[in-house]
């Protein structure tokens, strides 16, 4: 205890001396003693307060050379450490000292020494417990002592350059995937339905690639984009590959379809006028599925498939061949009708205008609507009241037909 908190303590223990020996003698004090008695207990009071502050501030110097001592006593152990190469224990050491005296410059500087140490050995625990406590005494330097901090911060600075420099980083090529997928793709055997479904899904994915390349920047450059598009041609190229597998099904439909409407339009050129309903009807579902054929082919056309624009051009040849025929077979079946009616003497007109009314009149030709209508005048006028000329009239419209 220095000497100016043993005077404070002498003092206060005289007053307190005095204090009680005047309450000793109470019963002749008088108002003047009382007065200087309360004037006392005033004073000591006082002093007994700054006896706690004097008291107080003596611990925290009692503290500070206890840690101060128990800093010194971690970084010599560490140094002990070090020298034995025991990289764990002068690490914990250290660790110690660092929390016991954060603003110490030789805290500061066993660090270093340790980190230097570490960093030149073949050690790599060591190597990662360095770079851990070089991370950890940058945030020592605000610490150090005013004089200190700019070399503090300079040897930090050098001490972090033994450290093997972070390889710089490389934006992932968001490409990679997909141009490795073409290309395994490329090398298998599949199904051309298959190939499809995986073709799909590759331009899905190279579609939302492009819009990841629009809007991060750490990709987007002229070479991305460059990438982009040649893959992009790569991939419309194997597009191409896989719908030309595919059309082979559709282009023997195709081949079978032509011959098969061959075969009736032979089958028309000589056949009897009883037989051309027959032969129309064969024509029409034929049309039908020609029609669905054609519709089937346009993906392949549009892929620019050679073969499917081949194919299409005939199929459309064909069709328009057969909606003609069919058209001239209608007109063929009504004049031979026309010529049945007009020579069959025992049939009524009733049911001779109910013959003529099995053809629709929208797709006679003018002469033979003409012959048509002329025929369906005489008979019609024929008919025995307005109850039949009713009936014929609702046949006509209706296309009600007795075959």
């Amino acid at each position: 205890m220095d000497t100016h908190a043993k005077a404070r303590l002498l003092t206060v223990l005289a007053t307190v001396f005095a204090v009680v020996g005047c309450q000793g003698n109470s019963e002749a004090l008088n108002l003047n003693e009382l007065s200087e008695i309360n004037e006392s207990l005033s004073n000591l009071t006082k002093e007994t307060k700054a006896l706690k502050t004097d008291i107080a501030s003596l611990r925290d110097a009692d503290a500070t050379t206890h840690s101060n001592d128990s800093a010194t006593e971690a970084v010599a152990s560490a140094r002990e450490k070090l020298d034995q190469n025991d990289y764990v224990a002068a690490y914990d050491f250290l660790l110690a000292a660092i929390r016991l005296a954060p603003s110490s410059p030789e805290v500061f500087d066993s660090t270093l020494k340790f980190t230097r140490a570490a960093v030149q050995s073949d050690d790599d625990e060591a190597l990662d417990l360095a770079y851990d406590l070089y991370v950890r005494v940058a945030g020592l330097i605000p610490f150090q002592p005013l004089s200190k901090i700019v070399s503090a911060r300079e040897e930090h600075v050098k001490a972090g350059e033994l450290f093997e420099p972070a390889a710089p980083f490389v934006a992932p090529d968001p490409l990679e995937s997909i141009r490795s997928r073409i290309t395994q793709t490329h090398a298998r055997e599949m199904p051309g339905q298959v190939a499809s479904l995986v073709v799909q899904a590759i331009r899905a994915d190279l579609e939302s690639v492009a819009v990841t390349i629009g809007s991060d920047p750490s990709v987007s450059s002229d070479d991305c984009w460059r990438d982009w598009h040649d893959l992009n041609t790569e991939l419309e190229s194997f597009e191409t590959e896989v719908l030309a597998t595919m059309y082979g099904d559709l282009g023997h439909r195709v081949a079978a379809w032509q011959n098969d409407t061959t075969e009736i339009l032979k089958r028309y050129e000589n056949a009897k006028p009883q037989q051309f309903a027959s032969i129309g009807d064969g024509i029409v579902a034929k049309v039908h599925d020609g029609y669905r054929l054609r519709s089937e082919i346009v993906p392949f056309v549009e892929a620019d498939i050679a073969s499917a624009k081949s194919d299409q051009d005939k199929l459309n040849k064909r069709l328009d061949y057969l909606e003609r025929t069919k058209e001239w077979m209608h007109n063929q079946h009504a004049l031979a009708t026309i010529e049945f009616v007009r020579e069959n003497k025992e049939l009524a007109p009733l049911e001779k205008l109910k013959r003529l009314a099995y053809y629709d009149d929208r797709r006679l030709s003018p002469y033979v609507l003409q012959r048509y209508q002329e025929e369906w005048n005489q008979w019609f006028e024929e008919l025995d009241g307005d109850e039949q000329k009713i009936e014929a009239t609702r046949i006509r419209i209706l296309g009600e037909a007795i075959k």
